[in-house]
């Protein structure tokens, strides 16, 4: 192989381990914002600062996000935001939702404890902790779910395939039904939101360059109606709408 080539790939090797440690340094600097979140856990306005913080790591990495679809978000009311995953950027997906003045509140692994001071800014926004370790813990979490969403109104954001899918494969691992049964018992719609194949990250190839996405928010399926026993077919008809726009997206961008 020739030296400029021997050179090309070391330093594409070199930045993708770079980045992942400038990440993680960031995920580590959140303390830094806690101060301005602390007296009011939960408001809105914690969820911007996050977002202005989160903004600033996006720039430096050379990440950008394009929302397509704005019309079609759920104006009011509360709803079930279910977005496909593919890696640990997904969290500023989330967060770029916030420019459009859609403030939801995430459903995270309760691992993200290990990451302190990033899980007190999950916490100061109001995120829910679920403990997947623990059958009976995450049911119960996800039992209060329909509660959240009727009483304050609220967007929750869940990630139906958990965390199994890294972005290795080109479709969807299946969805976990926690978060259809708590749209149908709140009657709450679900919100799909699409995020397009990241093109600039390649795991396998050790690839981490930058690069533009897009956030694909497809029109709300309402639950009107809907009983427990109709989760199946929910989720397969939330599945194929996700996919089909997750292909088009890849195709066209």
């Amino acid at each position: 192989m020739p030296l400029q080539d021997l050179i090309s790939e070391a330093w594409r090797v070199t930045k993708y381990y770079l980045k992942f440690f400038m990440l993680l340094l960031w995920m580590l600097s959140t303390f830094i914002i806690i101060p301005f979140m602390y007296r009011k856990p939960g408001h809105y306005k914690n969820k911007v600062v996050l977002y202005y913080y989160a903004a600033v790591i996006c720039k430096i990495l050379g990440i950008r996000w394009t929302e397509k679809g704005v019309e079609n978000i759920v104006a009011d009311g509360g709803s079930v935001v279910v977005m496909n995953h593919q890696s640990m950027i997904d969290i500023f997906a989330t967060k770029s939702l916030a420019k459009l003045k859609v403030f939801t509140h995430c459903v995270v692994k309760k691992e993200i404890w290990y990451l302190l001071p990033l899980a007190i800014v999950f916490w100061l926004t109001g995120s829910i902790f679920i403990n997947r370790s623990n059958k009976k813990q995450a049911m119960e979490t996800m039992n209060k779910l329909p509660q959240a969403i009727i009483k304050d109104k609220n967007r929750l954001i869940v990630f139906p395939e958990g965390t199994r899918n890294q972005g290795f494969t080109d479709g969807f691992l299946p969805f976990k039904k926690g978060a259809f049964y708590a749209a149908i018992s709140a009657q709450a719609p679900i919100q799909p939101i699409v995020i397009q194949k990241y093109k600039f990250l390649d795991h396998q190839k050790h690839r981490f360059d930058e690069g533009e996405t897009v956030i694909s928010i497809l029109p709300p399926i309402p639950m009107i109606g809907l009983k427990k026993e109709d989760v199946n077919s929910l989720i397969q008809k939330t599945t194929e709408i996700m996919l089909k726009e997750y292909e088009a997206l890849n195709k066209s961008h």
